[in-house]
């Protein structure tokens, strides 16, 4: 009897987080006021990357609702974080990642999510993969927009999230977001033209000692430059920051998934800094 109870108990859970994960996919992305190609937001991994940009046409999409901008050509995959509209105010599945993105060139991923790896089994992995400070944004030590103490499915927005401008089209695309939270305020505009061979990114602070995180796809060797840092072909060069240190990280491609990384830390100056993600076409 004990075991039948265990396996009712087992089957009871696995539905509870499968329904909270599709009502809450179905409340951030709410397809009935979006023209949401759901194809254009998960093509996040090498293997699929580069098949996927030859199928999907290009051009600058607006997922409002959702908060996902996404800039999309043959050669370059630019998908922007701005927060969702509807989470019911619990957070459920979402991580501390306003403001966050991803970039893939030429098929290649440079900068990743970290993913999610758990949900039950590890609570200091699964805070890990949830924190700020795994994704690609600015953060302060120590301090975490949404609380990761309220529990393993929970995160209170208390903060404000403004998109001030966005648009775009097939020729480029510009984003100003801002972020408010903890008495503080993070801005970042996001722009790119195809007349140019870079990503133009300014961040702006409302105290002092932010932090530049940069979390890299696997097998990346990321090497320090006088102007910033080298991934190849591919570079990250700086203004107004006062240093640069890489350390190891981890990555999550799946459930249960976990592999070695690099992510870079990158150390404001003062309140403002503004920097070039340069690369060539192919």
């Amino acid at each position: 009897h004990v075991f039948y109870l265990c396996v009712l108990f087992y089957i009871l859970f696995l539905l509870v987080v499968t329904f909270s994960l599709s009502l809450s996919l179905l409340l951030v992305f709410n397809f009935s006021n979006s023209n949401l190609n759901i194809q254009h937001l998960f093509i996040l991994s090498k293997k699929n990357a580069l098949l996927s940009n030859n199928k999907i046409k290009s051009g600058f999409f607006k997922y409002n609702n959702a908060g996902y901008y996404l800039y999309k050509k043959k050669y370059i995959y630019l998908l922007i974080n701005a927060g969702a509209k509807n989470i019911i105010g619990l957070g459920s599945h979402i991580h501390n990642d306003v403001l966050s993105f991803i970039l893939n060139i030429d098929g290649e991923d440079i900068l990743v999510d970290p993913g999610t790896y758990n949900y039950t089994s590890n609570i200091k992995k699964r805070n890990h993969f949830r924190s700020i400070s795994s994704h690609n944004t600015l953060y302060w030590e120590g301090i975490e927009p949404r609380s990761l103490n309220d529990g393993i499915f929970k995160l209170v927005e208390n903060g404000k999230i403004d998109v001030k401008h966005v648009s775009g089209d097939k020729s480029g695309f510009e984003f100003i977001g801002r972020y408010k939270y903890k008495n503080r305020y993070h801005q970042r505009s996001i722009s790119y033209s195809i007349k140019n061979n870079f990503i133009e990114i300014k961040d702006s602070v409302s105290h002092e000692n932010g932090i530049l995180n940069f979390m890299l796809a696997p097998g990346s060797n990321p090497k320090i430059i006088e102007t910033g840092f080298l991934l190849e072909k591919i570079s990250f060069e700086f203004s107004g920051i006062s240093n640069i240190i890489i350390e190891d990280n981890t990555y999550s491609s799946g459930y249960g998934i976990i592999e070695p990384n690099k992510c870079v830390r990158v150390f404001l100056a003062a309140n403002d800094v503004s920097y070039y993600i340069k690369f060539n076409k192919k």
